[in-house]
């Protein structure tokens, strides 16, 4: 695992190093306050072939919105961006999941991440966020644990 402290870093890294090679990852983008509680990655960047359960390694942002937990406002608030219609929808062990896909525009990426962290999880513009980059192998073999017996059916919340 690589550690970063700013998202760009992290992206070039991850199409530099990663995506150049056809692997799998995952970057955990980790805010302030879930350091501070010791809690999970504020939101997720994985290679898209890791949902899609194809060979395609680019950039997709991931957010799940476990409703079970404290995720309903920050799904409200999420489902209010402007941008929200650039999001695929699908369900993931009852989890309501969304991602949108960037390939290799590390401009693009970088700036729905960074919208995505102020309108959703109220974090303000240059908060400084830690970026932890995992390989996660050749795209072949990675994701596995990702995607269901069969794949999965973008925007279609019965599977």
């Amino acid at each position: 695992m690589r550690t970063f402290d700013c998202i760009r870093s992290a992206l070039e890294f991850t199409v530099d190093s990663l995506i150049s090679k056809g692997h799998g990852y995952i970057i955990d983008v980790i805010g302030p306050a879930e350091v501070e509680n010791g809690s999970a990655a504020t939101i997720q960047i994985i290679a898209r072939g890791m949902i899609r359960q194809d060979s395609n390694p680019g950039l997709t942002l991931h957010l799940p919105f476990d409703l079970l937990s404290d995720e309903c406002d920050h799904l409200r608030h999420f489902e209010a961006m402007d941008d929200y219609d650039r999001f695929e929808e699908y369900l993931y062990q009852g989890i309501s999941c969304f991602i949108a896909t960037f390939g290799t525009d590390l401009d693009a990426a970088e700036a729905m991440t960074l919208k995505v962290l102020n309108d959703v999880y109220d974090y303000p513009p240059y908060t400084e966020f830690i970026c932890e980059v995992s390989d996660q192998g050749p795209m072949r073999k990675a994701g596995k644990w990702r995607a269901p017996p069969g794949g999965i059916t973008m925007g279609d919340s019965s599977t």
